[in-house]
């Protein structure tokens, strides 16, 4: 008889030790594949992580140096744009933003009707009417619809020429809630109103804007629908104070509220506001830039220092590389498990061979006294082995893959 056909039937001759090597073999398997799923459990995870919460940063200039006496600068648009080549970046934007002195006597104020303190008094002016936030963006799809930080579901963005030129009526982006409340479809009309007013004198010495006059300078902008976004907002959570659904009545007003035009009207409006003395130089941009991984900010932001003038960047993501880090310790810890496991897993498997062959040693002295070769006698105790690891090992992968996918 071969010792192939040898190998078949000792295993089936001997199923309950055949069968407690392959539960042994199978056990210390999954502790093994386990730790491997887990460890990829943690990298799909922090993989995921990444893609949910972008990292945003914007450059501002740095307060001590302009406290030491230096004079405050402005980022222009080139260095912006030359900011946007950087490698780290995925997306950026720059917008001219107006957060006071725009209104329109015309429309209808969205409310949020399940808060029970609003409407509030700096909401809605009698006289001037819904107070608007208005943003200028660069890009036909500018990033907040670009990364899906807002949702557009009627109309469309701006197109090239709209960015480029002056015509009249001017393009806007509404929110829902704002073209709810005043029946506004795409194609729809309305003025907005740009207002200066003089300033007095508190008593502590500080300028506060005089409203009980007639503005010093008011200028309207017809501006026509061309798209309506739906505002993106955090959940509150169920015990949320009043404090927090005050602060969350206030986000919705913002989001409800603001006006998304091309920069160049928005420069216009922010013109007006400066009363007519702002020269090209001394427009002001807010930037964005989306950078491809959050642990990518250190190195963006040592390039952004490196460039003429005193930058910094200001990071609004800083909390994923908390739990990034907090992650990373995880992963240490499931390869350490993964190492320490794999070596108790051979070490125990050498034991069990050790001991099944000990226990026919009788059978292996048969053999050898029938004139069997010691090497085929070698190889039949192998391939005993061999078909029983193998499937032990692959319904090890199996279990921790799921075990691996249920976790991650």
């Amino acid at each position: 008889m071969g010792f192939l056909k040898r190998s078949f039937i000792s295993i089936c001759r001997q199923p309950v030790k055949s069968g407690i090597f392959f539960f042994l073999i199978t056990i210390l398997s999954i502790l093994s594949a386990r730790a491997i799923f887990v460890r990829q459990a943690i990298v799909n995870t922090d993989q995921n992580l990444r893609s949910m919460m972008p990292s945003i940063s914007t450059i501002v200039q740095d307060n001590q140096v302009v406290e030491e006496g230096e004079e405050f600068a402005i980022l222009s648009l080139d260095v912006i744009l030359q900011i946007g080549d950087f490698p780290q970046v995925r997306s950026f934007d720059y917008s001219i933003n107006l957060r006071w002195g725009v209104s329109a006597s015309e429309l209808n104020p969205w409310d949020n009707l399940d808060f029970a303190p609003s409407p509030m008094s700096w909401k809605y002016d009698e006289e001037f009417g819904v107070h608007l936030i208005v943003e200028g963006v660069s890009s036909p799809s500018f990033l907040d619809i670009r990364e899906d930080f807002l949702e557009l579901i009627n109309g469309r963005g701006f197109t090239e020429s709209e960015l480029a030129t002056n015509d009249l009526p001017y393009p806007v982006v509404i929110s829902t809630g704002l073209a709810e409340v005043n029946d506004f479809e795409i194609g729809s009309i309305f003025e907005a109103q740009v207002l200066v007013f003089d300033h007095i004198e508190r008593t502590d010495g500080s300028l506060a804007v005089n409203q009980d006059e007639p503005p010093l300078i008011k200028e309207s902008f017809t501006l026509e629908v061309v798209g309506i976004f739906k505002p993106a907002f955090p959940t509150l959570p169920a015990d949320a104070t009043l404090d927090e659904a005050f602060q969350q009545d206030i986000l919705q007003y913002q989001m409800h509220h603001r006006l998304f035009v091309p920069n160049i009207v928005a420069e216009k409006m922010f013109n007006v506001r400066a009363q007519g003395d702002l020269e090209p130089d001394d427009v002001f941009f807010q930037n964005f830039f989306l950078l491809h991984d959050p642990h990518d900010f250190e190195e963006f932001s040592l390039a952004v220092q490196n460039l003429p003038g005193n930058w910094l960047v200001a990071d609004f993501s800083s909390g994923f590389r908390d739990i990034s880090a907090a992650m990373i310790n995880v992963g240490d810890v499931a390869d350490f498990i993964f190492f320490m496991t794999t070596g108790a897993t051979l070490i125990l498997t050498a034991l069990l061979v050790v001991l099944f062959l000990h226990d026919r040693k009788h059978e292996v002295g048969i053999y050898l006294a029938l004139g069997e070769n010691k090497q085929k006698i070698i190889v039949q105790m192998i391939l005993e082995l061999i078909p029983l690891a193998i499937l032990g090992m692959a319904l090890a992968l199996f279990v921790g893959n799921v075990l691996a996918d249920a976790l991650s």
